[in-house]
């Protein structure tokens, strides 16, 4: 019985007799079916060979498949001619000869640098360039083009590969380079402008090779990569499933498409799958010319020399004997033994293999730190995105800036700005004919800032970033958007390469590093403390930092005013966790240099003397103190307060402190910073520290203890606001809103029991504070405002939910701070419009219950009052419901005329005026769903003008009284880690202290009282009615 094995239909598979004809002319049509028997079909062309050479105008390509450059010496097995000639697997794609002498006529136009610009006609083509034409349009198995963008396996996905690998070997690629023309680097130790830029040798990679280190060649034999290159398919299927449009492939390739079309690297098929004995034909509209990788591309353009020159810093010749010996069997009268065959690498997060490649042979990290890498190899021929898992299935892109505006960001630029930083005595002679002013200034700059710059250039998948999708591109570390959709027209040029695509810029889009409020940091030497504390978070984990900062600093929407202390200037903190202590101090943050990016780069050695003696009376700072120890999170906790308290965000699209009138403005944490001003521009700041001090009439000189003041000499202007670099840092306030309305002094004698020795004499907060303080808890058990039935204390959880309760009617708690903070605030920034005792005893004399009018109230309605101690105070003290509400009512009332002169946000008595306002007060009304909210403005007189809406006069902020400044207070309530409460409170040793939280508080003394509701004919209510009291409780119930 014959095998009836049958084929599929020409119609769906095979290519008509038109493929035939565009061939030539002289193949025969095919049939629909055909049955394997002893007779060859009529519609079945011979081998690929005969094929091509019965058509009569593949003259070239003949040649070509026959030229003894190509074919192995006296072996006639493995040539060419006779492997087409044979039965076998092969996928063929050939230009006529047409084609061939527009190839050779385009070349002529090629820039010189480009190796194809003087292949000119077949006679000048070298053996290199042969092989490569020949291999490229060769694939080593028969695929017919509507499975070309399919994967491989048993289950094929459509549309899924834009490459696939050809018949191009490795020692293909293999050119003979002049030293001369090698890669050169002029970085120089003389040149740099620090000792410490100067210690970090960049060794030129190629520089044993240039300068006769290794032999004394004049030139070398070199290979582009270690894979082989692979050719670019763009296909219908492919285009569709990855949402690539025909007009994203106009923009790549500069041609037009129709649907059905295939493109192979960028020349059109005119015709497709002429079926032969041993494979496919396919007829291409030029020669297929192998794609160079993107680094060669981008190195051969014409257009790009700037950018390719700081690319090649990255790149290292490493030996590679594996091709150097099949290469030597190929070429034995032209490589000798003793030649040397290198492979072109760059050093990337990902190279060859998906892997990190950051040493040389010799096992040197490149840069000394291992931090100057690019994104991805750009001469790996196999580059593929991690996330593809397949190099067929996708590849990278670059949008890089053509020549002209690389001068013109190194010559005007934010580049200007890098030369300037690290290149001694720039020519700034710069000019397109002749660059090598500028390679010599350029080579200065740090291969880690080079390599932000062309990292940030780098896309890893060409899939995600086509023209179509550029806008959706953002900056990684900020998620900022890269381009907008008008930057398509900003495209020159695009190099196709066959590991992904190039697109030459008449624009540049340099990293936020270089633009931002965190540029000082990240450029300056003098500022490696506050760089590490920017940007260690995205270079490593565990970092202690855990803030991201950089992605904040980066945000280019945003508007900041940043004022960082430099390394000099961080010698200078005065730690205000320890002004409680008995050993307040002031901690010098010493720089030391790490091998790892994961390393601490600040000493916390004590024998470095890092800590010293400070007293808080005088400002004056003492002798180093070496009894004390440290650990990292000593100073992590600090430098992420320093960063928070040092960042102001302005609101609306400008920043204009240098112009404003006002001198107060908030901090990212809330703490207030005040600034002067000289000639319009911002010369000095303060935290709350500081402007305690200048108020005390400290004397002491050292930096920070009065004004942090700005370098002048710094350029402060940047896109996204202001830096100023400080000589100190902005230390927020030592004293708490309860040190500060007890008007307790500062420093560990400072004690709870201080307040009651204070008199309305001495303490112009002193009645308002009695109101906060003076909580009874007696009175609130006693009342049952708070049911102790309702809890069993010996049940650990009920006893905490009981204090909690209890809590609510508290103005301060004590728990885990370093006096007492305010406890219905907690990681917040507010302000206290604190009435002045007059307006409080005014108040009073209205009825205003306090404490101690309640206490008696309570007393006068008890049955037993004798017996009664506060604490001792019970639910059955009171003989009817009636009085319980009474007192509940005026506990209540109380609470809440003490929270409505607490309100949200910081505002303080400034110079500019501010129009009328709400602002929300700590009261909240059920009734409403709302915080009670007052009426907030400020003329030019510096005054801040408050009124309670409930019927009341506007009332102001008093600027002194009993010879102290009584507005624009600024104050800290620091919650801290609770294990070492009793230690930061008290003792020496201070070591582990981290702070919890924090919250920012401005205290105004103010000339009248704020009210929650509207008075009752005049007076406050004394709550008779026993309806008016329930209703009362429940509409303002303390939350």
């Amino acid at each position: 019985m014959r095998m009836r094995n049958r084929l599929s239909k020409c119609s769906k598979h095979l290519a008509f007799a038109t493929c035939m004809l565009a061939l030539g002319g002289s193949f025969s049509a095919c049939q629909d079916e055909y049955y394997l028997d002893e007779e060859k079909p009529t519609w079945l062309n011979t081998s690929i060979y005969e094929t091509l050479e019965s058509s009569g105008i593949y003259k070239n390509y003949l040649r070509l498949i026959e030229d003894p450059d190509v074919n192995v010496e006296g072996d006639e097995n493995a040539s060419l001619k006779e492997i087409l000639k044979r039965t076998g697997s092969k996928t063929v794609f050939v230009a006529d000869d047409q084609a061939w002498d527009d190839f050779f006529k385009g070349n002529e136009a090629l820039p010189t640098v480009n190796p194809w610009h003087t292949a000119t006609s077949y006679d000048k083509l070298t053996k290199s360039q042969k092989k490569l034409l020949l291999h490229t349009s060769m694939l080593n198995n028969a695929i017919v083009m509507e499975n070309l963008a399919s994967s491989s396996g048993n289950n094929p996905t459509r549309g899924a590969y834009i490459r696939r690998q050809t018949d191009v070997e490795i020692v293909d690629s293999v050119a003979c380079i002049a030293v001369e023309d090698l890669p050169k680097s002029y970085w120089s130790a003389d040149r740099q402008t620090s000792e410490e830029n100067a210690a970090l040798v960049e060794a030129d990679q190629w520089g044993r090779i240039r300068n006769g280190g290794l032999l004394n060649y004049s030139s070398i034999y070199l290979v582009q990569d270690n894979t082989r290159p692979m050719m670019l398919q763009f296909t219908n299927e492919f285009m569709s499933k990855n949402l690539i449009t025909d007009n994203d492939f106009k923009i790549i390739t500069g041609q037009e498409r129709v649907t059905g079309d295939i493109h192979i690297n960028n020349h059109r098929l005119d015709s497709a799958d002429i079926v032969c004995e041993n494979g496919y034909v396919n007829k291409t509209h030029r020669p297929l010319v192998p794609l160079s990788n993107m680094a060669e591309a981008i190195r051969t353009s014409g257009k790009t020399h700037i950018f390719s020159h700081m690319l090649e810093r990255f790149s290292v010749p490493v030996q590679n004997t594996t091709e150097a010996l099949l290469f030597a069997r190929l070429n034995p009268t032209k490589f000798k033994d003793t030649d040397t065959l290198y492979t072109k690498r760059y050093y990337s997060l990902r190279s060859f293999g998906g892997e990190k490649f950051d040493k040389n042979e010799r096992g040197e990290v490149f840069g000394g730190t291992g931090e100057a890498l690019l994104k991805f190899d750009p001469g790996w021929n196999g580059y593929f995105p991690a996330t593809a898992k397949t190099p067929e299935a996708d590849m990278g892109a670059m949008f890089i800036p053509n020549d002209k505006q690389m001068l013109e960001f190194f010559g005007k630029g934010d580049g200007a700005t890098l030369i300037k930083e690290y290149a001694k005595d720039p020519s700034w002679n710069y000019s397109l004919e002749n660059l090598t002013k500028l390679y010599e200034d350029i080579d200065q700059i740090p291969l880690s800032k080079l390599a932000t710059i062309l990292s940030h250039c780098m896309q890893e998948s060409f899939v995600a970033s086509v023209p179509s999708k550029m806008s959706s591109l953002r900056e990684e570390s900020t998620l900022e958007q890269l381009y907008t959709p008008g930057d398509i027209k900003k495209i020159e040029d695009v190099l196709l390469a066959c590991n992904g695509v190039v697109y030459v810029m008449d624009d540049i889009k340099i990293p936020s590093d270089f633009s931002c409020v965190a540029t000082p940091a990240f450029l300056r030497s003098t500022n490696k403390i506050m760089s590490w504390a920017i940007y260690c978070d995205q270079k490593a984990s565990n970092t202690g930092m855990n803030l991201h900062y950089y992605a904040f600093l980066k945000a280019m929407q945003s508007r900041f005013s940043f004022f960082m202390p430099s390394d000099a200037a961080l010698g200078y903190y005065y730690d205000p966790m320890s002004f409680s202590s008995t050993y307040p101090r002031m901690l010098k943050f010493k720089y030391i240099k790490t091998e790892s990016e994961n390393a601490f780069p600040i000493s916390i050695k004590k024998e470095d003397n890092i800590n010293y003696t400070y007293d808080i009376n005088t400002g004056e700072i003492g002798a180093p103190n070496l009894a004390s120890s440290f650990a990292k999170v000593d100073f992590t906790d600090r430098l992420r307060q320093i960063l928070e308290g040092s960042t102001i965000v302005h609101t609306g699209s400008e920043n204009k402190i240098n112009d404003e009138e006002n001198e107060y403005y908030v901090a990212k944490n809330g703490m207030g910073i005040r600034v002067e001003r000289e000639g319009g521009r911002v010369v000095r700041a303060q935290g709350g520290f500081q402007l305690e001090n200048q108020r005390a009439g400290l004397s002491a000189t050292a930096p920070g203890i009065i004004y942090c003041n700005v370098d002048l000499t710094e350029n402060t202007k940047f896109k996204n606001g202001y830096t100023f670099t400080m000589d100190a840092p902005l230390i927020p306030a030592a004293r708490s809103v309860f040190g500060v309305l007890s008007n307790m002094p500062k420093g560990a004698e400072g004690v709870p029991a201080d307040y009651s020795e204070q008199t309305a004499d001495t303490n112009p907060f002193y009645e308002f504070f009695k109101l906060c303080n003076d909580y009874d808890e007696g009175l609130i058990l006693g009342s049952g405002l708070v049911d102790e039935s309702e809890y069993n204390e010996d049940i650990h959880k009920e006893a905490q939910a009981k204090q909690r309760a209890l809590n609510l009617y508290k103005t301060f708690l004590s728990d885990n701070t370093v006096d007492q903070r305010v406890q219905f605030f907690n990681n917040y920034n507010y302000t206290i419009l604190a009435p002045s005792n007059e307006a409080i005893l005014a108040a009073v004399e209205l009825g205003l219950p306090t404490w101690e009018s309640i206490d008696r109230d309570y007393r006068l309605l008890d049955d037993d009052p004798e017996n009664d101690t506060d604490l001792e105070k019970d639910l059955g003290d009171l003989t009817t419901k009636e009085d319980s509400l009474n007192i509940q009512a005026k506990i209540v009332y109380l609470t809440n005329f003490v929270r409505s002169h607490f309100v949200d946000k910081s505002y303080f008595a400034d110079k500019a005026t501010m129009s009328e306002e709400d602002i929300f007060s700590s009261s909240f009304s059920r009734e409403t769903g709302m915080f009670v909210k007052h009426k907030a403005k400020r003329d030019q007189s510096g005054v801040l003008s408050v009124n309670d809406t409930y019927g009341g006069n506007w009332i102001n902020s008093i600027s002194e009284s009993h010879q102290l400044v009584t507005q624009n207070i600024m104050t800290c309530d620091r919650e801290l880690s609770g294990e070492v409460k009793k230690s930061a409170n008290k003792q020496g040793n201070l070591s582990g202290i981290k702070l919890e939280g924090a919250s920012y508080a401005v205290v105004h003394l103010m000339d009248g009282v704020l009210n929650f509701k509207e008075l009752k004919d005049g007076r406050y209510e004394d709550f008779e009615d026993v309806m008016e009291a329930r209703r009362f409780i429940k509409q303002f119930e303390i939350r």
